[in-house]
């Protein structure tokens, strides 16, 4: 089995952490103004850090690989596992929305205009 690099794994990194609520943020935070905003991203950054080392522990501790499911399971038992499952459905279903509400908005007036919401 060929071991990942550690360009390969910034790249997914990067890319798992650019989404589509990450484009939208500077259009949401924009009213409140320039440091508040920046404030918020700062504290961000610090809880998404703060999650990451917590879930490197659970990782490192555990004697095989292993993935957050089974990391749940590990760790909080059967019902563990399926509340992650739960959340993990949940999450999917919710970016899927997004991303199908955000890719009507921008193709509406594009290709087909007979499929164009109405105004």
């Amino acid at each position: 089995m060929k071991t990942g690099t550690f360009w390969g794994g910034a790249l997914l990194v990067a890319g798992t952490a650019i989404g589509g609520g990450m484009l939208a943020l500077p259009v949401l935070t924009a009213p409140g103004g320039f440091f508040p905003a920046i404030l918020i991203y700062i504290l961000s950054a610090f809880f998404m850090g703060a999650t990451a080392l917590l879930f490197m522990e659970v990782f490192l501790w555990s004697p095989q690989e292993v993935n957050l499911v089974s990391m749940a399971q590990m760790t909080l038992g059967r019902a563990g596992k399926i509340v992650v499952w739960l959340l993990y459905l949940f999450f999917f279903y919710s970016l899927v929305v997004a991303y199908i509400g955000g890719g009507r908005q921008s193709r509406s007036g594009g290709f087909c205009p007979r499929f164009d919401p109405p105004t």
